[in-house]
Formats: structure tokens, sequence, C-alpha cells
């Protein structure tokens, strides 16, 4: 039995709206919060959970700016430092000003929330070799 969702199929599950982010009616960078994906923010608290690791004063890195859940969930776990490659604007995101609004109150409550990198270095090609090096492996039942 296979424990927690498959990381290979973050990018949607065939016939999801994860799947089509670019034709699905989704406004760019919008509706993260009712994906069905575990986003990799909450993937790294629930896994420092999992393994007894402190959360309280850590940073993150992400590809992604944090979606507003996530955002929440970093907050709540006590962690002070974001950092980001690929921003978004929430505003065009949720097309509601007193959202964006709060997104940018929430965010003013870190420490650093700031893009870093990048953006050329980003390209399908940059883990192409490691990738097709890797070889999956079944998960097996603890």
């Amino acid at each position: 039995m296979q424990h927690g969702l498959d990381e290979s199929r973050h990018r949607g599950w065939p016939g999801h709206r994860c799947a089509s982010r670019e034709s699905a009616p989704y406004l760019r960078g919008g509706a993260y919060d009712v994906c069905l994906c575990v986003h990799a923010e909450q993937n790294a608290l629930l896994t420092a959970a999992r393994f007894g690791q402190r959360t309280l004063g850590a940073s993150l890195t992400s590809t992604t700016q944090p979606c507003f859940g996530c955002l929440k969930e970093l907050l709540q776990a006590g962690i002070t430092e974001v950092r980001y490659l690929h921003p978004w604007d929430p505003l065009e995101a949720y097309g509601d000003q007193a959202l964006a609004q709060q997104y940018a109150a929430l965010r003013s409550r870190f420490a650093v929330f700031e893009r870093v990198g990048d953006l050329t270095l980003d390209t399908p090609e940059l883990f192409s070799r490691f990738l097709s090096e890797m070889q999956p492996q079944p998960l097996t039942q603890p």
C-alpha cells in the first residue's frame, strides 16, 4: 500500500484541474488552495513533523511563491524566512483586492519574504540528467 501522494505526479492528476493549468478556467497562480496535490511547502512541514524536526525559527526556500493557504501554515509552524524563485501577483491570482491585501498582511509577518535566484536557470534541462539516471523504487510498507 502506498503512503501519501506520489511526488512524481506533483504536476497534477489526469482529469484534475492541476493537470491542465494552462487551459483550466483559473487565474494564473490562483486557486492553489483547492488543488488536490500536496504543495511542496506543506510536504516540507509534514516531513519535519514526521521526523521530529523543529520548524520554529526555520527558513523555507521554494520554487514558487507560497499560496495563501501554505503561507498561513508556514506562519503557524513558526517559519520566519520564506524565499522563492517564481513570483506571482496575488491580485491577479485571486481577482479580489481584499484577499490580495490579506495576503500582503500575512506576508509581512515573516522576517524575510523575498524572491531569489535566476529564472533563466530554471529550465527543463536543469535536472534532466539526474532524473534520467533515477530508477523509481517501489514504496514498501513499514
